[in-house]
Order: C-alpha cells, then structure tokens, then sequence
C-alpha cells in the first residue's frame, strides 16, 4: 500500500483546484472520525484554507482561514521564529543533517514528545524548512509529532523517527555522506543575518532541484517511449516500469550537465527519484556500488534524446 494518498482539493476562496499529496498515516490514526487537514498557502494556490476528510478519504467540506497569520502569531507567542543555530543548538550536527536529508528526499520525519510536553516543535519545523523549500515542492506535513509510539501503526520504516531527547528511532533510507546538506548548513553560517540565511539555502536547493527535475523528465520521457513500443506490440497488459540504474542517471546527467554533477550530487538525486518522485530505481548499496562489477546489466538500449 503506497505511504501516500491523493486528493483533489478546491480553494474555498479562489476556487483553484488541484490534486494534493498527503501522507497516509494522519489518516489512519482515529481512522473512524472526520479529519481537519490544514493546506497551507503555495500547496494548492496563494490561499491557505482547512479541508475536511471523511473516513473514506472524500473531501466533505472546506473553512476558510489564513493559516500563514496563524502560526506566525503562535510563532512570535514563543519569542521568535526558530533560526539554523537554533536547531543546530537543539538537535545537534548529526540529526540536524538528518532533517536537512529528510526534507531534501521528502520522507516522512516524525518526533516522539512526551505527553506533558507543550512546545509543537513539528509547527516550528514545518515553517522554518518550508521557507528554505522552493515553492513549488513546498509541503506542510513535512514534520509531525506524536505522543504515543504505538500511534506510528507500524509505519518506522518509511520514516525518520527521532524523540525530544535526540535519539534516532529509525532512518528510512540508505546511507550516503551528507556533503551536501553540510556545505549548505556551512555556507549558510558563514552570513549573520537570518533572513539572508534562509535566502542563501533556498537559492542552493533550487539548483539542486533544477537537476533533479530535469532528470526527472527524461525518466518519464523513456517510460512513455517503452509504454508506446509495448502499445505497438500489443503487448501493453504486459508492459512493466523497468528499473533505472546509476549508470541510466549518469548518462541523463551527463548528456543534459556536462561536468556540472559530481558522483556524490547524483547519488543525492538518485534518493530524491526514488523517495520524492518515486522513480523505479534500483538503489541497493547505492553509494558503493560498482558500476561495472555490480550493477546489472540493462536489456536493450535507451536514446537520450532521440528524434
């Protein structure tokens, strides 16, 4: 069962519809009752607004609100807004770069609060990483907090899942070296002004996602070639995704950036395919594998860009 669903969404205000993603396991905690899902403004249009979701996960309703005011007034009722050195402070080097990883590949980050604990640190998290996102991926589930372990209904797995004392419950992906998140962290220290800092991240990973999304594009190019070549044979009830290789995303890359990805930059977009775009790729021991030892061979060929 996919981690995620899809609902079509429809501003109460500028009637804009949209089809939204959002993570399954909201839903499944209480899953009898009716759910008040906050949209916060840039997920569906400029307006933020409360969609309400019946068990049978059909939009029943909407309300209209300005979420953004919202929790910047519950922001500036705890002092101020939650800055880098904050969070670096907070959680330390080492899970800092995990959420900086987490929110990169967009996989589910969950934290353990105890019961008695009155600080929402997902609402801090959620707008400070939001604002460091470009707009167009930006996504208000990102962090969610729960009390009780056993709500998580078995889904650790597909989730980085730490506790308020800074212990990692799980990491749902496989290891590779976060050089990148360190250089942007590094970067972004290296300026006093908050504001600048967040500028500084956002134009970082708009590059970053400018490859990735290009990259992309020829992956979903390919599927429609071998969808139609399938079509042709009238063979498309057999027809599979084929899973893409690190030597498939070297050749993309090298064709469309010459020069401009290192290895450890495509192993980077090599976990936002998979986990954010949900690519078929194959990603066992990704960082060390040996392309011509190790990998699997490919049957047949793909063009590029071929006319």
């Amino acid at each position: 069962m996919s981690e995620e669903i899809w609902l079509n969404l429809e501003c109460p205000t500028c009637h804009t519809q949209k089809k939204v993603k959002l993570p399954r396991f909201i839903f499944e905690k209480d899953s009898k009752s009716l759910k008040k899902v906050q949209i916060d403004s840039g997920v569906c249009c400029e307006h933020s607004f409360v969609a309400f979701i019946s068990p049978s996960l059909k939009v029943v309703g909407y309300e209209i609100i300005d979420m953004i005011a919202d929790i910047s007034k519950k922001i500036n009722r705890k002092s101020q807004k939650l800055l880098l050195t904050q969070i670096l402070e907070k959680y330390g080097e080492e899970i800092t770069l995990l959420l900086f990883h987490a929110v990169i590949i967009e996989t589910p980050i969950i934290i353990l609060s105890h019961q008695d604990s009155s600080l929402n640190q997902a609402m801090y998290l959620n707008h400070f990483f939001n604002q460091i996102l470009p707009n167009e991926i930006r996504n208000p589930f990102l962090f969610s907090e729960m009390q009780d372990e056993s709500q998580l209904m078995g889904k650790t797995d597909q989730a980085l899942v730490i506790t308020t004392e800074n212990k990692v419950k799980n990491i749902s992906w496989e290891s590779i070296p976060f050089k990148f998140e360190k250089e942007l962290i590094e970067k972004a220290l290296d300026i006093l002004d908050p504001e600048m800092q967040i500028e500084v991240m956002r134009d970082a990973l708009e590059t970053l996602f400018k490859y990735a999304n290009k990259i992309y594009e020829i992956f979903q190019e390919w599927e429609r070639l071998d969808r139609r070549y399938y079509r042709k044979l009238g063979k498309i009830h057999e027809y599979k995704p084929k899973l893409i290789y690190l030597e498939d995303l070297k050749s993309a890359a090298e064709r469309e950036f010459p020069n401009q990805i290192s290895d450890y930059g495509l192993h980077l977009i090599a976990q936002i395919l998979y986990h954010r775009f949900h690519v078929n790729f194959y990603l066992d021991n990704l960082f060390e594998q040996d392309i011509a030892k190790k990998m699997p061979k490919t049957k047949g060929k793909r063009k590029l860009f071929g006319k």
